[in-house]
This record gives C-alpha cells, sequence and structure tokens, in this order.
C-alpha cells in the first residue's frame, strides 16, 4: 500500500488509495498511532467513527483499497457534520484508475 498507492493529504489524515484486485471486496485500514494519540481510548474512538463513515458512505462496489493516516487528535472530538464534510471531500478527489476503457 505505501508503494503502488495514489495519496490525498488533509491537515488531519491522510488517504491513500490504489486499485483492488478483480473479484474481491474492497479493503479498509485505519492507522493511528501512539504519536497522535497517547491513549487507547482515543485512538479506538476515531478508528470507530471513520470505519462507521466508510461503512454507510463507500458501497460495496468501491474499486480501491483504502488506507487512512490519522495525523490529529482531534478528529476524536470533531463534530460528526464536520468530519463528515472532510471525508466526502477527500474521497471526491479520489481518481478513476489509469487504463480503465483504454484500447491499444
Amino acid at each position: 500500500m505505501y508503494n503502488n498507492a495514489s495519496v490525498i493529504r488533509t491537515k488531519e489524515f491522510q488517504l491513500r488509495y490504489k486499485p483492488k484486485k478483480p473479484k474481491s471486496d474492497f479493503k479498509v485500514a485505519i492507522v493511528v498511532s501512539k504519536k497522535t494519540a497517547k491513549t487507547a481510548v482515543v485512538r479506538n474512538r476515531i478508528r470507530r467513527r471513520l470505519y462507521e463513515w466508510v461503512r454507510l458512505n463507500v458501497p460495496a462496489t468501491y474499486e480501491y483499497d483504502i488506507m487512512l493516516t490519522v495525523f490529529d487528535e482531534g478528529l476524536s472530538g470533531v463534530p460528526s457534520e464536520t468530519l463528515q464534510k472532510q471525508l466526502k471531500e477527500a474521497f471526491a478527489k479520489v481518481k478513476p484508475p489509469t487504463g480503465v476503457g483504454k484500447s491499444k
């Protein structure tokens, strides 16, 4: 994921994505390090909020594997509307896979 993925970075998090393998479900990873949030309670709260947003807003037929890396501990207390807006804007910047529809 680190080598071949495309990156969208915001102040609070980074979204890495790469095309998924054919005939498989898309995968989601959310990384919140101890450097970002010292207590497990805060890290888990951030992780739960992000997984829930992905579950509700990303279709099961999504064509990318996703990895979200969180940089800001403040995501644990941000109002849900603000968090949803940030995630929606980041996912809107995801570009379609290259090479799709091209014939040579």
